[in-house]
Parts: structure tokens; C-alpha cells; sequence
């Protein structure tokens, strides 16, 4: 029995997208733990700054305030609480659409680098010129290839993301932006990144034009506009650049290593779970009718329609019903195995129908095995019907049972219990105050 190597120029492909997707993901958690909190400390703060002009009788008249010497000092550190928490949520957001660009900067300078080695005679186009001095230096070839590769990659990274998917596109001999319909926002996204870290955010020619040109409606932004980031468009940001990292790297996988095909297909199906288990059911509907319905060649007929279930299970739990039964339908499933005939059951809410093909694979079947009924994202509505209980019962002999984690809710009531005491940061022996409520408004003294 042979032991199977795996081609190092493979393994650094998987690990740049492992390490793509993980940054992304980084992002991500940021985005949905500090956001919330930063939004509600800051009502907090302003609720505080209210109470105290309220408690010292101070008024408002034509947008200023007539605040005595003595509790100026304090007046002032309220405000400035409210006014850095303000900050905090207008930069944070900008912070992360540029970490998630610089993340897919990053990322391309991997997949290049493995790409070269998948690859090298993509080498002996280059017109880099080594001297003698240098040859000697390195002593070998390898170590040769590799500072051309560094330098190669060096001279792409530094040019504009537009610039890089057209040397790219040349040296591959491939399109890789026809049929991209996420082009446009990527194009949007990397140029107000460019804004954000050059200009403060406020809008040049050079964005104009370039959104112009690629097919951004810009509306009524005009050069000298500030652009800011909500919620909804650094979530945007965040799919359209995962989606274009993604389709990028197994695009050229493909490409350069056909014999490589059913790794990169196992891959992005790992990807998929792991993007259904995160409830990322937008972004994987996506990333997958591409590798569904546009590429040429799947390694094996099992791996495209498990890619296509996957592909279902996005519509379907995105609200795109109508969408997957049209899928579905358009699928013939005659031929399968007993899986994919659970899965379109499944799908399709027949959940009697599922639970007949639960028992008929039986307990020990290595494709499905009890895990994937306790765990994967196909299951998740039929694991809460009657149907799925009695088979799980006949199949296992136990009753099936969902246990919350018990390390998920500690961090969630972790995550509640710092907004409500971040407001008032102890300083020069004062105490932290809690945020007020009728009792506190009757008791307090006016210099709180």
C-alpha cells in the first residue's frame, strides 16, 4: 500500500485560501462583536450626558450650553466620551472594509506564489535579469526561482487591483472577469478602501471615473463627498471580496493543476459547509452556480451535484425558495445514491419521505454517518420535525437531543455584559456609574 504525497505546490494553494477565508472570518466577528457594542455604549454615553445637564439644570439655548466653571471639567468629559464613541463608529467600519481589502492583498500575493509553483515554466517568460554575482550568491537554482518568483509577485502586488486581474488575466490565457457580476463592487470597494487610507474618505476624480468605467452607479456623489460605510455595505464589501478570492484562487487551481481537479472540488465543498455552518447563506448562493454550471469539468458526477445541494441549501435558507425548487426540478436524481435522494426530500420539506430513506440507509453507511445527521446544514429544519426524531430513534436507539454549547452563550452574555460597563471608565477614584433609572434620578446629587 502507497502512501499519497501531496503536491507542496497544492498544499500552499489550500493554505492560501485557508488563510483568506479565516482572515475574512476574523473580519467578520469583529464586525458583528465590536459594532454593537461601540452602538450601544454610545447611547449609553449620550444618555449619561443627558441626565447630568438634566440633574444640574442645564439647558440648551441656540445650540450651546451656559455651563458654571465648576462643572465645566465634568460637562466636558461627557461630551468627549460621547463625541470618541461617535468616532469609534464611523472609523471602525472604514477600518474593516480596509482590513478586508488588505486581506485579499495578501491573499493574491499566495496564490500567485502558488501558482508559479503549480506552474514554473511560467517562469521562462520573464524578463528579469539576474547578474553573475547574484547566481553565485544563491548557489542554486531553486533558491534563484524563488527570488524571481518573490520579485515577479512583488511588481504585480504594487500595481492597482484592476492591473492585476488584467496581467492575470494575460498570463493565464484566461478571462476572469467575464461573467463576474461582483466585478463592478470589487472595483468600488478597492477604490474607496484607496480613499479611505489616502484621503480620509472623500471622494477624487480618479474614484468617479474609475466607477464610471467599470459600471458602478455612483448616484449623486460628486468629488469632494465624504463617504462613510453602514452596516449593510461593509457586509456587501465582505461577500463581494470573499466571493472574488474564492472564485479566483480555484479558477486558477483548475487551470494550472487539471490533475488536481477532485482537491480543489473537495475543498470548496469543505468551504461550503463550513460557510453554511456560519449561516452565510447569501455569499455561498453566490460562489457556487459558477462551479455548478459554468465550469466544463467536475472530477466526478457525486462531487457536482453535492456542490449542487449545497448550492440549494443557500436558496433555500436565504429565502429563495422558488429559486431551488426550479433547481431542483431541472435535476434528475434517478441515477443517485440513496443520499441525494434524501437530500431533495429534504429540500423539498417531505419530511415523511426523508425519514423512509433515513432508515433504508441504515445506521452505518460511511456517507452518512450519525454526525451528519446531528450536525450537518441540510438537516436543520428536518432535525426539528417528529419524522427525524423517530428515525434518528430506530437508526441509533436513542432519542436525538440539541445541547446549546455552553461556550457560545457564556461569550454572548460576556459580549452583553461589557456594553453595559464600558460607559463610565473609572478615573481619579470615581466609581463606575451605572445607567439610570427612575430611583437613581430621585436620589442623585445635581454635580453627578
Amino acid at each position: 500500500m502507497t502512501e499519497h504525497t501531496e503536491n507542496p505546490a497544492v498544499s500552499k494553494m489550500k493554505g492560501a485560501i485557508n488563510h483568506f477565508t479565516a482572515s475574512l472570518s476574523g473580519v467578520h466577528v469583529t464586525k458583528d462583536l465590536a459594532l454593537p457594542i461601540i452602538s450601544s455604549v454610545r447611547g449609553r454615553a449620550a444618555k449619561a450626558l443627558t441626565r447630568y445637564l438634566k440633574l444640574n439644570n442645564i439647558e440648551e439655548i441656540n445650540d450651546t450650553y451656559n455651563i458654571p466653571i465648576e462643572k465645566y471639567a465634568r460637562f466636558k468629559r461627557h461630551v468627549k466620551r460621547v463625541a470618541a464613541f461617535q468616532v469609534a463608529l464611523v472609523q471602525l467600519p472604514r477600518s474593516l472594509v480596509v482590513s478586508i481589502v488588505s486581506s485579499y492583498d495578501v491573499f493574491l500575493g499566495d496564490i500567485l506564489r502558488a501558482a508559479f509553483y503549480l506552474k514554473p515554466e511560467m517562469l521562462n517568460g520573464t524578463e528579469r535579469i539576474l547578474t553573475f554575482k547574484e547566481l553565485v550568491e544563491f548557489g542554486n537554482i531553486d533558491d534563484a526561482r524563488a527570488y524571481i518568483i518573490e520579485k515577479e509577485i512583488e511588481s504585480v502586488i504594487r500595481s492597482s487591483h484592476i492591473q492585476q486581474f488584467e496581467w492575470m488575466e494575460n498570463k493565464f490565457v484566461m478571462p476572469l472577469r467575464s461573467g463576474l457580476d461582483s466585478w463592478k463592487h470589487f472595483v468600488e470597494a478597492t477604490q474607496r478602501r484607496n480613499l479611505f487610507v489616502h484621503c480620509d474618505g472623500i471622494v477624487s476624480a480618479q474614484y468617479i471615473e474609475l466607477c464610471a468605467k467599470h459600471g458602478v452607479e455612483v448616484g449623486e456623489t460628486s468629488v469632494g463627498d465624504m463617504l462613510h460605510v453602514d452596516e449593510a455595505y461593509l457586509q456587501a464589501v465582505w461577500e463581494c471580496v470573499y466571493e472574488v478570492g474564492v472564485k479566483l484562487a480555484h479558477v486558477i487551481w483548475r487551470k494550472l493543476s487539471p490533475s488536481s481537479l477532485a482537491e480543489s472540488e473537495k475543498h470548496l465543498i469543505d468551504n461550503a459547509i463550513e460557510l453554511l455552518e456560519e449561516k452565510q447563506y447569501s455569499l455561498l448562493a453566490k460562489i457556487l452556480p459558477f462551479f455548478v454550471f459554468d465550469v466544463k469539468k467536475h472530477s466526478s458526477e457525486a462531487n457536482r451535484r453535492i456542490l449542487l445541494v449545497n448550492y440549494c441549501i443557500s436558496l433555500k435558507f436565504s429565502g429563495n425558495s422558488e429559486e431551488m425548487e426550479k433547481v431542483l426540478a431541472r435535476e434528475d436524481f434517478t441515477a443517485c445514491d440513496a443520499r441525494f435522494h434524501l437530500a431533495e426530500a429534504v429540500l423539498n420539506d417531505h419530511f415523511e419521505k426523508a425519514a423512509k430513506i433515513m432508515i433504508e440507509i441504515g445506521a452505518n453507511n460511511p456517507k452518512i454517518p450519525r454526525h451528519a445527521y446531528e450536525s450537518w446544514p441540510l438537516f436543520r429544519e428536518f432535525r426539528k420535525s417528529s419524522e427525524f426524531g423517530l428515525a434518528f430513534k430506530t437508526l441509533f436507539g436513542e432519542d436525538f437531543k440539541i445541547e446549546k454549547a455552553a461556550g457560545i452563550v457564556a461569550a454572548v452574555d460576556a459580549v452583553d455584559a461589557t456594553a453595559q460597563h464600558v460607559v463610565e471608565p473609572a478615573e481619579s477614584g470615581e466609581e463606575i456609574e451605572p445607567e439610570a433609572t427612575a430611583t437613581d434620578t430621585e436620589t442623585s446629587t445635581p454635580d453627578e
